[in-house]
């Protein structure tokens, strides 16, 4: 009995080193695959100016206040807290036309 279990395991050993070298002459690897994601995006950033010709800065800071609530409203009707928005002042200049 030891030499029936003796001989299977040499042939297939013999077995596994044939085909190991048989493989050698031609190495390949094949690789597929895909991959896909869906997340909802949890930042945006959207920047827009207002700009405005008035006789005083003060009137044309009103006017631009005016016309940037309709768009700060609808982001506020999407959900977008106010803490959320920030707003800057752009440098003034003076035309002298005003």
């Amino acid at each position: 009995m030891g030499t029936g279990i003796s001989l299977r395991r040499t042939l297939v050993l013999a077995a596994l080193l044939s085909a190991g070298a048989a493989g050698a002459e031609e190495p390949l690897i094949v690789v597929t695959g895909s991959g896909s994601a869906e997340i909802q995006p949890d930042r945006v950033t959207i920047e827009f100016t207002v700009v405005n010709k008035a006789k005083t800065a003060a009137k044309a800071s009103e006017e631009n206040a005016r016309e940037a609530e309709p768009i700060l409203a609808a982001l506020r009707a999407m959900g977008v807290p106010d803490t959320a928005v920030t707003s800057g002042v752009p440098p003034l200049r003076w035309t002298g036309d005003g």
